[in-house]
């Protein structure tokens, strides 16, 4: 596993940990968290930590076998890139003639950045509410969703646009801040295009978004800036094709669908008079 410069894990850390920082003070975190310091925080600690060491247990699994996915995947997987570029051939390519050039940058700093702290808010921010269904269902559903990509990724070897249509889909994140390859290695392969994990975390964390809307109304409305620009970066900086981000989008669907389906059950709370894919009462 290549390994990251310390400058390049202080330059993107450090931003990441401030926007974070932005999203408690704008969404009013210190208000939940002040209620949920003045009650049973053993109890929630309890009750939340099973699903949060699943969590754990599947990152840790994944960082185990994702240095390894290239050498089985060039013995067993199936090699889909044909495929996917006979489907939707220059989609990526002619998106991108039709980006203006000072949005890569916006695009750049979301992919690295915007997602990071996409990803790191709603855990931090859904501990400390009264409802510990929504916090229990948001590591699940981040469990499933890198388990499932991580099966995906041994299945399907698929290589992005940017690798395959060289001269005629540009890689401006790289070219921009080249450095940014030491940290992206160290996450994922070349050959791990299908699906688009950024897409399906982002996803995820918008529908969430969705289901605190009561307790988060201002995150809500974060979410649904900044998740469809992770969408739209991923295709925007050659990463992903088109085709990546739908089974991105159906693969984040599947993991909250799962998520709502499993921590009911495992709680003894289940209830049918919920509608899919939202546990709030309407």
């Amino acid at each position: 596993m290549p390994v990251v410069p310390w400058e390049v894990i202080g330059y993107t850390l450090g931003p990441t940990i401030a926007v974070v920082v932005v999203f408690a003070v704008l969404t009013g975190w210190h208000r939940h968290a002040k209620t949920a310091m003045a009650g049973d925080l053993r109890g929630r600690a309890i009750e939340l930590s099973p699903y949060a060491g699943v969590l754990v247990l599947v990152l840790l699994l994944n960082a185990f076998v994702r240095p390894r996915v290239d050498e089985f995947s060039s013995a067993f997987a199936i090699a889909f890139t044909d495929n996917i570029q006979g489907f939707e051939g220059n989609f990526v390519a002619l998106l991108q003639d039709a980006i203006p050039e000072p949005m890569f940058l916006y695009f750049s700093a979301v992919y690295v950045v915007g997602y990071g702290a996409l990803l790191l808010y709603p855990p931090i921010a859904y501990v400390v509410i009264d409802d510990l269904l929504k916090p229990a269902m948001l590591f699940v559903a981040y469990a499933v969703n890198y388990f499932t990509g991580a099966l995906l990724y041994v299945v399907f070897a698929v290589y992005g646009p940017r690798n395959l249509q060289v001269g005629r889909v540009e890689a401006p994140l790289f070219e921009e801040f080249p450095d940014i390859m030491y940290l992206t290695s160290a996450i994922n392969t070349n050959s791990n295009a299908f699906p688009s994990l950024h897409t399906s975390m982002a996803v995820t964390v918008l529908i969430f978004a969705w289901f605190t809307r009561e307790e988060y109304p201002i995150w809500t409305v974060i979410a649904s800036i900044l998740a469809p620009s992770v969408v739209l970066a991923t295709m925007a900086l050659g990463i992903h094709w088109f085709t990546d981000v739908i089974a991105g989008v159906a693969l984040a669907v599947f993991s909250v669908g799962a998520a709502q389906w499993i921590v009911p059950r495992v709680r003894g709370e289940v209830d049918d008079d919920r509608r899919p894919l939202d546990p709030v009462r309407l």
